[in-house]
């Protein structure tokens, strides 16, 4: 951490923008025995796949499954012991 004062300046130019949406999909309520909670899963959306889906929407999906693990203060309140 830098701890001298001043301010942050963006460069455009010198910056690539991507777009980016993270969505949090979970399982169906007809397909999740009875008792138990749906699975929820955080899902990346990059490029021309963001903006294509709704809250409510039932979706497939295929692509890479990559845990992250969680660090730093995102760990507080995940119940994760380091």
């Amino acid at each position: 951490m830098n701890a001298k004062p001043g301010q942050l300046h963006l460069q455009t130019r010198g910056s690539k923008f991507m777009k980016y949406q993270e969505v949090k999909v979970q399982e169906l309520a007809e397909e999740v025995p009875v008792g138990s909670i749906p699975r929820m899963l955080n899902v990346q959306l990059k490029g021309e796949l963001t903006r294509t889906v709704a809250p409510g929407d039932v979706v497939d999906i295929t692509g890479i499954f990559l845990p992250i693990q969680y660090t730093g203060f995102r760990v507080r309140g995940k119940g994760v012991s380091e």
